[in-house]
C-alpha cells in the first residue's frame, strides 16, 4: 500500500483547525478505501492510479453494509483527500468528480429555510437593539453554540476595515478555532461596538445590563424573542447552527465544515450532505 501520501495528508490536516477526532476519522476512511481497493483488485494502492470506476465500485460495496450517512462521510473524506492531492500536483484527474453519495433513508429534519432565519434577522434589524442584531448575525454566520457565543471576549474579535476574524476557545476536547466572518456580521458588530461602553480588551463581547458577560440563556431568549416577532414559530439557537452546518457542508466538505464549527464527530455532519450527492 502506498500510504505515504495519506500520511502526508494527515500532517496537513493536523496543521489546520480540525479536531483530532475528525482527523482520525478522515484518515480511517482513506485507509479503509485503500484496504478495500487492494483486497478487491489485488493491486497495491496508489492514489495516482485510482479511477472513477474504482470509487463507484467502493460506493456500491459500502452501500451493502453501511448506512447512507457513513457512506457519505467516507466519500467526503475521499473528496477532501483528492482535492488536496490536486492542489499539491500529485494527480491531474480527480476520480471523485461526479460521484454522488446515496440518499439518506431517514434524513435529519431540514433546518429552517434561509427565508425563515432572514425573517428573524430582519425583525432584529427593524426593532432590536444593536447588541441583539450583532448577536443574531454572528449566530447565523458562524453557527456558534450558545455557550461559545456567551463566552466571547472583546479580544477574540479581530475587526478590520475589510475583514473580520473570530477566535473561539476550545473546550471538552475541541480545538481553538479561528474563523472568518461575513460582511453582515462585520457591519453589525462594528455598529454595536460603536455604542457599547468600553470594557477593556479583556471584557465580554456581549455584555449584560450589569456589564458582565451574558449567559447562554440570554442567547436562547434573544432567538425566541425575535422569532416570535417574525411570526415564524419555534426556532432555537441550535437551528441557526444546523443551518450554518448545512450551508458549509454544501459549499465545502465535512472536514472543512467540522473545522469551522468545532465539531469533533464527522458523522454528526454527514446527515447534512444533500441527498444524492
Amino acid at each position: 500500500m502506498k500510504a505515504s501520501q495519506i500520511e502526508k495528508f494527515g500532517d496537513h490536516l493536523r496543521n489546520t483547525p480540525v479536531a483530532p477526532r475528525s482527523v482520525r476519522a478522515c484518515l480511517g476512511d482513506l485507509r479503509a478505501f485503500a484496504a478495500w481497493f487492494e483486497a478487491a483488485t489485488g493491486e497495491n494502492f496508489d492514489p495516482v492510479t485510482i479511477l472513477r470506476g474504482d470509487v463507484l465500485d467502493w460506493r456500491a460495496a459500502m452501500a451493502k453494509t453501511h448506512a447512507p450517512a457513513t457512506v457519505n462521510r467516507r466519500l467526503s473524506s475521499l473528496r477532501r483527500f483528492y482535492a488536496w492531492a490536486t492542489r499539491q500536483g500529485l494527480i491531474s484527474l480527480d476520480p471523485t468528480n461526479g460521484v454522488r453519495g446515496p440518499s439518506q433513508i431517514h434524513p435529519t429534519p431540514n433546518p429552517p429555510a434561509a427565508a425563515t432565519l432572514e425573517k428573524i434577522l430582519h425583525a432584529a434589524r427593524t426593532t432590536g437593539t444593536r447588541r441583539d442584531r450583532a448577536l443574531l448575525e454572528l449566530l447565523a454566520d458562524a453557527g456558534l453554540r450558545p455557550a461559545e457565543l456567551a463566552g466571547l471576549r472583546l479580544d477574540d474579535l479581530e475587526l478590520e476595515a475589510a475583514s473580520a476574524w473570530l477566535t473561539v476557545a476550545g473546550d471538552r476536547g475541541r480545538p481553538t478555532r479561528r474563523i472568518p466572518l461575513s460582511i453582515r456580521s462585520r457591519v453589525a458588530l462594528r455598529e454595536y461596538l460603536e455604542e457599547r461602553e468600553p470594557a477593556g480588551k479583556a471584557g465580554p463581547l456581549f455584555a449584560s445590563r450589569n456589564k458582565g458577560a451574558i449567559s447562554p440563556f440570554i442567547v436562547w431568549h434573544v432567538v425566541h424573542k425575535y422569532a416570535a416577532q417574525a411570526g415564524v414559530g419555534e426556532v432555537r439557537p441550535r437551528d441557526f447552527r444546523n443551518a450554518a452546518a448545512s450551508r458549509l457542508v454544501g459549499e465545502h466538505d465535512l472536514v472543512s465544515a467540522a473545522a469551522f464549527l468545532g465539531e469533533k464527530d464527522l458523522n454528526s455532519l454527514a446527515r447534512f450532505v444533500p441527498s444524492g450527492q
